[in-house]
Formats: structure tokens, sequence, C-alpha cells
């Protein structure tokens, strides 16, 4: 077991937010609360670094507050979901970018995305946003983030 997740703080009257210390944690508080939900839990929202916990009840806060304080979580969350594959065309105009951040050709980043087994963390800033996980080897963000993303892209 991990250390105990004590950071924990109210949102409102029913709901408590979790402060995990990375994506892998989030996805084990998460994993553990659907399996062994706080009582009253009524949804989950998992964060980027947060886990939201909502409540049926604002009676219930205290006393899940105190037992979320004290969970301990595996080091990283055994996959719970579903494979879903996904057809990729690989020729985005950051391609290019991504190779020379790498030190890799732009068929090695071809194919290493390609084998990466992804994971779904959290949805993002618009409905269908997801952000996933890999193997935690990555690159920087963009100096200057896109006012859009293009539809389809990776």
């Amino acid at each position: 077991m991990g250390e105990p997740t004590a950071r924990v703080r109210r949102v409102g009257d029913r709901a408590l937010l979790v402060a995990c210390r990375d994506v892998g944690e989030v996805q084990a508080v998460v994993a553990h609360l659907r399996q062994h939900p706080v009582p009253g839990q009524e949804d989950l929202q998992a964060g980027a670094l947060t886990v939201l916990v909502v409540l049926r009840d604002r009676r219930l806060q205290a006393r899940a507050a105190a037992l979320l304080g004290t969970l301990e979580v595996p080091a990283r969350a055994a996959a719970d979901g579903r494979l879903v594959e996904v057809d990729t065309v690989y020729d985005g105009e950051d391609l290019a970018d991504v190779a020379r951040l790498t030190g890799r050709s732009v068929e090695a980043v071809v194919a290493a995305h390609a084998a990466t087994p992804w994971t779904a963390a959290f949805a993002g800033f618009a409905p269908g946003f997801v952000y996933l996980v890999g193997d935690g080897r990555g690159v920087p963000r963009r100096e200057t983030p896109r006012a859009a993303v293009p539809a389809g892209a990776v």
C-alpha cells in the first residue's frame, strides 16, 4: 500500500477534493473509491492532480473527509476499463517538432506512440477532450497554447 492521502478539502457542503501527488495516484484513488465508496458517495470526478468526491448528503461530509484523510491506495491503479482502439493517421503539424524534441526520427515517434498503451486519465476543458497518460515520457508543453485543437487531433 502507498502512503496515506491526507490532503482533503471541503468543496461546498456536499463534496470533498482529494489532492494527489500525480496522475497515477489520482487513478489509484478513483479505482479504490469505485470498489470501496465512502458512505454517501454519489459521484467521482478525476482531475490532473485531484479527485472530487460528491456526496449524497452534507451530513456525511465530515465522516467522509476523515475516511479519505487516512485512505491508503496502491502506488498505481490496476486497469479497470475497456480497451478502445482508435485508428490514427500520423500527419499532424507537430510531428516533426516531437521528433526533434525526442531525438527520434518521425517514423520512430509514430512507432513508439502507436505501441504505447494509453489510459484516459481525466476529461479536460471541453466535452470529449480526454487527457491520456502513457509511459511517463513525453514532450514539454507548447510555449504558446493553441486557441483551438484541430478535430481528430491526437
